[in-house]
């Protein structure tokens, strides 16, 4: 491996898994901040969307994602509920504004979710 590349890209930097990365939130971004940067965007802007599915059905030795292990589907149902309510919500505020570029399901696992 050439020692100016593992010089300049072998550091510790946080999981690139949203933006703001996680290291931006903090208990001052509320309800009122987050929804002043959606009102921000633009018609011309893309928009990436992560959908977080935070249940397994089991546990991956590997894995850093926040998550936690349920047999039972009652969790995740309640859990969806709430995600459709915040989906009406930002939807309702980015309504005409930008257009949806990407949409990733991620978790947990996005297995978990029944068709239905």
């Amino acid at each position: 491996m050439r020692p100016d590349l593992v010089a300049r890209l072998g550091e510790n930097v946080p999981r690139y898994t949203s933006y703001p990365t996680a290291p931006h939130f903090h208990p001052g971004v509320d309800a009122a901040v987050c929804r002043g940067w959606l009102q921000t965007l633009g018609g011309d802007d893309e928009i990436s969307l992560y959908l977080h599915i935070p249940y397994c059905d089991k546990l991956c030795w590997f894995c850093a994602c926040h998550t936690k292990q349920t047999r039972h589907y009652e969790p995740v149902t309640t859990y969806l509920r709430s995600l459709h309510a915040e989906i009406a919500t930002v939807a309702g505020l980015v309504a005409g504004k930008g257009r949806v570029r990407a949409v990733h399901f991620g978790g947990g696992s996005p297995t978990m979710l029944k068709p239905e």
